[in-house]
């Protein structure tokens, strides 16, 4: 049984895309079998999940006429994965997963998250599912934000979660410590003191 499922728009570069494939591949190394969606089709990140040994889907939905397909899909990978939890990350990976919830067998054995990962949000481009999300957002059991702005900011457009949790994103503390040979290194590069 996998332990997680989580749905994002897309796979591309970009910050909730790093964020879940550091959250991915931390708890696959702590053995808890993550599996990961990906509303539109793969990208550079697909490939960094699967070196973690994380199995990643692509629905391939371009265009609302695609979306009733890959809802399909989504609720048949859920009824055979039986996860015990569904993740959703960004807009359409929030609504995704909110509806295959729904609709897939056992919602009542496992958990609906939603991720908030914005504190503002271009009006025009994302009004309609928006609207659509704050509608369904008292779906969830938890919606998780990574700041107090991303809630206040859709609090105001109208997200009722029953319940939030503010998880500001992590940084590698190994990754990225000082290292004074490379500071050094790019001040001579630069031909500064």
């Amino acid at each position: 049984m996998t332990s997680v499922l989580h749905v994002i728009s897309g796979l591309g570069t970009g910050g909730a895309e790093t964020m879940l494939v550091q959250l991915a591949s931390g708890l696959q190394a702590r053995g808890l079998d993550q599996h990961v969606v990906s509303v539109s089709g793969s990208g550079p990140r697909a490939e960094e999940l699967g070196a973690h040994g994380i199995a990643v889907t692509a629905l391939g939905v371009r265009s609302a006429f695609d979306g009733p397909g890959g809802l399909f899909r989504l609720t048949r990978l859920i009824k055979r994965l039986r996860p015990r939890l569904v993740q959703g990350w960004m807009y359409h990976g929030d609504l995704f997963a909110a509806l295959a919830h729904r609709l897939a067998p056992g919602r009542r054995g496992r958990g609906l998250f939603w991720n908030l990962r914005a504190s503002n949000v271009d009006e025009e481009r994302y009004a309609g599912i928006l609207n659509w999300n704050a509608r369904l957002s008292s779906w969830p059991d938890v919606v998780i934000a990574n700041s107090a702005a991303g809630v206040a900011h859709h609090v105001e457009r109208g997200y009722r979660p029953r319940r939030v949790e503010v998880i500001a994103n992590g940084v590698d503390a190994e990754k990225f410590r000082p290292d004074a040979a490379a500071r050094a290194s790019v001040r001579r590069q630069l031909g500064i003191s």
